[in-house]
């Protein structure tokens, strides 16, 4: 082609162009179909190796997901560490088997730069490298010890002025913020409450989608737990086996409780945090200084 240009600009004669451009148009039909045949083996090559290590990969994710839901985690707490194991394994460009802490580990842990962050990965990391038989690489990770910061919970009094402050007419918050304190029981336990595990003669609730699948009983239960309970009931439109549901009688998410607690919280303008997980610390604190013994609380 260069050499046509050349010919091109000299301006020859019409006739003597005619071999030599015959013969450039042939070569360069011939080195463009290799070029082409080339391409394509590469690019066949690319993804039969892509597929290959993709195949592996979802291997392991299986295996790792079985081996903790095995071990008894809770589906959220499988879900963040399969997020943890699929980026790791999408970053490293090898087998298990070939990775070394300096080269792989390091620059991995490295780009992140919150502690709480890193000490996640690094515990999942340590999870996946003995279940994948790497324990010689365990020794070298280790999570960086964060201090304690001293948190400020809301005070009895400012729950009680929090459930005062909810109308009437959503009987729903002011029930779900009543249970959540009085019983310090989880939101994901919370959610999956049914009304036939609750008791109202021997006022107790049987807790069946504990942490880790366990299952326990709540006593010493105050009365006005029950009493809205039956309030909200009675106002409920459409039926529903939950003792907390939407309107429509599905179960409520952890979001919609999380964010129930929230915005009644934050219309009192107080400078302290407050979520179910809190109420749950207030509703200890409470119990303590009337005077419950603690494994009765941890009960």
């Amino acid at each position: 082609s260069i050499f046509f240009f050349f010919l091109m600009i000299r301006r020859p004669p019409r006739s003597t162009l005619f071999p030599y451009t015959t013969l450039f148009r042939s070569l360069e039909k011939f080195f463009i179909s290799i070029y082409h045949h080339n391409l394509y083996i590469l690019k066949k090559s690319i993804i039969c190796y892509y597929s290959q290590f993709n195949s592996d990969i979802m291997s392991i994710q299986g295996k790792f997901r079985s081996h903790l839901v095995a071990s008894g985690l809770n589906q959220k707490t499988i879900s963040s560490y399969m997020r943890v194991v699929d980026r790791f394994l999408t970053t490293i460009d090898k087998p298990i088997a070939n990775l070394t802490y300096d080269e792989d580990i390091v620059p991995f842990i490295s780009q992140f730069k919150n502690h709480n962050t890193g000490n996640l990965y690094k515990t999942v990391l340590k999870i996946l490298l003995k279940f994948n038989g790497r324990k010689d690489i365990n020794e070298f990770i280790k999570c960086k010890s964060i201090p304690h910061k001293v948190q400020f919970i809301p005070t009895q009094i400012e729950i009680i002025k929090l459930i005062e402050s909810i109308p009437v007419k959503k009987i729903r918050d002011k029930a779900l913020i009543i249970f959540l304190y009085s019983t310090g029981i989880r939101t994901d336990e919370a959610i999956h409450v049914r009304r036939e595990d609750i008791n109202m003669k021997e006022k107790y609730i049987h807790v069946k989608y504990g942490k880790g699948g366990g299952e326990r009983i709540i006593k010493f239960i105050p009365d006005i737990t029950f009493k809205t309970l039956n309030k909200m009931w009675s106002r409920r439109r459409k039926h529903s086996e939950y003792a907390f549901a939407r309107k429509d009688g599905s179960m409520l998410t952890a979001k919609c409780v999380k964010y129930t607690v929230w915005k009644w919280w934050i219309k009192l303008n107080i400078n302290k945090k407050l979520s179910p997980h809190v109420l749950r610390k207030c509703f200890v604190t409470s119990a303590y200084d009337q005077g419950w013994d603690i494994p009765i609380i941890s009960k």
